[in-house]
């Protein structure tokens, strides 16, 4: 069960992605399509921490992810490049979520193209995101969640 804080997290996270979205800069940025998931990446990161089929190392890195999108310190913050920002919590959060079974994936994700589809499309594309030197950074803050 989320707690009334988490929901209005979700539903901020939720209005600011959709603001920027609808703006030009969000109209124009190549990455829009993943950026609209983050609201509903944090609620699946949120989901899985609770998860019984998950382990302690994978619900400790899961945490890891949490923490990282909550933290006002970001490689790429959000107050600086708006909602492009959040690159770097999806690329961290898909990077944790690679390992988790497809299966236990699709229990907690509520949209229609399967979580681990989008996980991998979010991977193939986090260098070209987020810059190598960012996306290197990000694994290695993603494994010492581990």
């Amino acid at each position: 069960m989320m707690s009334e804080k988490h929901d209005e997290y979700i539903a901020s996270l939720r209005l600011k992605i959709n603001n920027w979205l609808q703006s030009e800069v969000g109209k124009r940025n190549r990455w829009s399509k993943y950026i609209a998931l983050t609201p509903d990446i944090f609620q699946l990161l949120c989901r899985l921490a609770v998860e019984k089929r998950l382990d302690d190392s994978q619900r400790a890195r899961i945490g890891a992810a949490i923490a990282y999108f909550v933290s006002p310190l970001d490689l790429i913050p959000e107050q600086y490049w708006g909602a492009h920002g959040f690159v770097d919590d999806i690329g961290m959060a898909a990077y944790v979520l690679r390992s988790i079974d497809p299966e236990i994936l699709s229990d907690h994700w509520a949209l229609g193209q399967p979580a681990s589809e989008i996980v991998n499309e979010i991977l193939l594309s986090a260098e070209e995101m987020m810059g190598g030197r960012i996306w290197q950074q990000i694994q290695d803050l993603a494994d010492k969640g581990h």
